[in-house]
């Protein structure tokens, strides 16, 4: 009977390490998956920080091209409007001088 009872310690002594083992390393799993979902969520915030950083890029980008196009049509309507005031000028000043010889001949 002593034997037995002998065993049967042994045998729950040793029950009793694995179960703790098994525990520690249940605990370890446990840490590694609530890690593994703590990265992934972390990495799904990243990724959704990069996509809002780069749709602000493309916005700025577009925004960009816009005030060029606004700057270029500017520039052309300057060019035009100083042609424009180019002709005037050289017409206003055909017209004093026509002016100046008609007052001539008249002889004022």
């Amino acid at each position: 009977v002593d034997a037995r009872e002998q065993r049967l310690r042994e045998v729950n002594a040793t029950t009793e390490k694995e179960r703790e083992m098994f525990s520690k390393q249940s605990q370890r799993i446990i840490a590694m998956v609530e890690y593994n979902d703590k990265l992934r969520s972390d990495v799904a915030v990243t990724r959704r920080a990069a996509y809002k950083a780069e749709q602000s890029l493309v916005d700025r980008e577009k925004e960009k091209l816009s005030q060029d196009s606004i700057v270029v049509l500017q520039e052309e309507e300057k060019k035009r409007l100083q042609d424009e005031m180019a002709f005037l000028q050289t017409q206003w000043d055909a017209q004093q001088m026509e002016l100046g010889e008609a007052q001539r001949i008249l002889g004022r």
